[in-house]
């Protein structure tokens, strides 16, 4: 009896895991198949990458980014929006090359700052506080500069990763902190060509003026922004010459 009744339990465990598995791989499709028809219909679609070291499915990111996406973006723009997350920086990369995507919103800056010097993409916004990298070391470490860890073995990001980029350079320049990289852009959102100039002022207007007001404020802090500030695509520029090309195997 003991032995029947784990077999059914364990049936049963394994068939919600299948359940569960398609049921991620069928979200996954659908947005994806939703964004290829909102593109083909011309409509605006944003992507939104949180980063490969993010714990949020698909479906977290796209109910996070609801409330942002319906009451300040479309509102902004006068136009419906199609969300789609990217988990793959591979896939947002390959994708910003054919202006698949009308916005952009990423975490890691660099896919963007490359979408905006190769592509034709534009710089909207980024969040007001900036993004570091950091070194950090036990606190009795005698390693107190960069330049301490030559011939020393650490640990690192995957490469090609954006931090891994970033400390890739903090160690070329070796005469900087050890503490912190140099600042960063942080959560930029970029336009691609298909957004006019008149309509990327007023939706950079918005970005900028969402932390001014109660409920803009408890969107921000939904989407773990603490406001926005304006961007140029010279910051992006900047950027992408500081951290360096990629090799051929980029990622």
């Amino acid at each position: 009896m003991k032995e029947a009744t784990f077999s059914t339990i364990f049936e049963f465990c394994r068939l919600a895991i299948l359940s569960l598995v398609l049921a991620v791989n069928t979200g996954a499709f659908a947005q994806k198949q939703a964004a290829k028809g909102a593109e083909r219909q011309g409509r605006v679609v944003l992507a939104i990458n949180e980063g490969a070291s993010g714990s949020l499915t698909a479906v977290d990111v796209l109910f996070r980014y609801e409330e942002f996406n319906k009451q300040i973006l479309e509102k902004a723009l006068g136009a419906p929006i199609t969300m789609v997350a990217v988990r793959s920086t591979k896939e947002l990369r390959n994708a910003v090359a054919t202006g698949a995507y009308t916005l952009v919103m990423s975490r890691p800056a660099d896919v963007l700052a490359e979408a905006i010097r190769d592509h034709g993409y534009q710089a909207v916004v980024a969040a007001k506080e900036p993004a570091y990298a950091l070194f950090i070391v036990n606190k009795d470490s005698p390693l107190k500069t960069i330049a301490d860890i030559k011939g020393k073995r650490i640990v690192t990001p995957d490469r090609y990763a954006y931090m891994w980029r970033i400390a890739n350079a903090m160690m070329r320049d070796n005469s900087i902190s050890l503490a912190r990289s140099r600042e960063v852009p942080n959560t930029p959102i970029i336009a691609s060509r298909k957004i006019s100039g008149a309509q990327i002022q007023r939706l950079r207007a918005t970005l900028v003026a969402l932390e001014s007001t109660e409920s803009g404020a408890a969107i921000l802090k939904k989407i773990g922004v603490n406001g926005f500030r304006e961007a140029s695509s010279q910051t992006f520029l900047d950027l992408l010459k500081w951290l360096g090309d990629l090799e051929a195997g980029k990622e």
